[in-house]
């Protein structure tokens, strides 16, 4: 396909694992056979640890086994020979996601083929598709660990949201309630012409990637910004009514999704991490632009995301995303987001949390004792710098000194 691969497989064939490592050995590098239990032998080349794999049988045999035609294709660099016994490389210039004969060894090749449509923009031939949703209900014997990696790995394509449609297109997306009871939930029309609510969050998730490229966001930090793509109207499953007069609302959607997004990462085995506990702000905040924009405002969201990790810039991507996730409408940053992202420049707060301006030793230089009455004070004193009671360490003084009293 032209792309550089991250790893080798490399699979021996007609050689037992002892007679394989004299062989590497003979040729000067060092190898280790990985365990009595198993055919794998690991050759260091240049410092690199390469598997080899020892395989009984047949490479049509050993191809059987692999997942997709288009990762059963093999190559002997020696002769320049290929095998391709199903036909992968067709498959690889159709693009086509066919399964192997010994794709349902393993339930988790489900998600797998939904990534490889994601990532590849490729489509899922009928037999497969077909032979997926009729074991759809094996994703529960998928380890937890096995679960977020393939969504990690989904991100990294153009089109992250094309990981969900393909999810539902094989009948998978079950396992994942959170989605799936948003996928088919109405939405406005004035609002969201392009559908349902996770219609809207596929189209999202795709705004939010083509905002990481065009923005230089990479790693965890493109990681967490599609990830909040994804969850960011979970709410909407368990607020959206439909009004007297016909027009479909979802009041306090946000809020609400917040802990149904909490759920969906634990259940994936990543709660508490920074890329959920970044998702779980934007869900929270990605409306906060509908509101009064004020520097007081905009310092509140401020320390309110500094809690799970996250920036005025995660919720301005998130919104902007967000936003333009609704085709036909023309995508870009709503007057809110632009206005949140201005005010927090002024106050150098775009990447960083608001740092406190009052510290202990303000309270003790007006003969406050120490203890915990300081604390008490210095998170009062907090409150009141976010509300804009005071901007510089004069003013924090004063204010220590008009207050404290206050405070027992």
């Amino acid at each position: 396909m032209g792309i550089t691969p991250r790893d080798f497989d490399i699979e021996a064939f007609g050689i037992d694992k002892s007679a394989a490592c004299e062989a590497i050995r003979a040729a000067g590098i060092t190898c280790k056979i990985a365990g009595a239990a198993y055919s794998i032998i690991i050759a260091t080349i240049e410092g690199e640890d390469i598997e080899i794999s020892i395989s009984a049988g047949t490479i049509a045999e050993a191809a059987a086994r692999r997942d997709i035609t288009a990762n059963a294709i093999y190559f002997r660099p020696a002769t320049s020979e290929w095998a391709d016994p199903f036909g992968g490389r067709a498959d690889i210039e159709a693009g086509i996601i066919r399964a192997t004969p010994g794709f349902a060894q393993d339930p988790g090749r489900m998600m797998r083929a939904a990534r490889f449509a994601a990532r590849f923009g490729w489509t899922i031939e009928p037999a497969t598709r077909d032979m997926i949703r009729a074991q759809a209900g094996r994703m529960s014997e998928v380890a937890t660990e096995r679960i977020w990696p393939e969504f990690a790995k989904a991100f990294e394509a153009d089109r992250p949201g094309d990981f969900i449609r393909a999810m539902v297109e094989i009948g998978i997306i079950g396992h994942f309630p959170e989605i799936a009871a948003i996928w088919d939930c109405p939405q406005d029309s004035a609002w969201h012409p392009e559908g349902t609510a996770g219609i809207h969050t596929a189209f999202t998730m795709d705004a939010a990637a083509a905002i990481c490229r065009r923005d230089g966001i990479t790693g965890e930090d493109r990681i967490a910004f599609i990830a909040g793509a994804m969850v960011h109207d979970f709410g909407k499953a368990v607020t959206t009514a439909t009004r007297e007069d016909g027009r479909i609302v979802s009041p306090g959607h946000a809020e609400r999704g917040i802990e149904i997004a909490r759920s969906f990462f634990a259940r994936c085995g990543i709660a508490g991490s920074p890329v959920a506990e970044r998702a779980i702000a934007m869900t929270a905040e990605h409306m906060s632009h509908t509101g009064e924009i004020s520097p007081r405002t905009v310092r509140r969201i401020a320390a309110r995301i500094a809690r799970h990790g996250a920036t005025i810039s995660d919720i301005a991507r998130i919104i902007e995303a967000d936003a333009s996730g609704r085709p036909p409408i023309p995508a870009g940053m709503p007057e809110g987001g632009r206005r949140m992202i201005e005010i927090a420049a002024t106050m150098a707060i775009v990447d960083a949390a608001p740092v406190a301006i009052v510290m202990g030793r303000h309270c003790v230089e007006i003969g406050i004792a120490e203890g915990p009455r300081i604390g008490r004070i210095r998170r009062a004193a907090f409150e009141a710098q976010i509300d804009g009671a005071f901007e510089d360490e004069a003013g924090g003084r004063a204010w220590i000194a008009e207050h404290a009293a206050e405070i027992k």
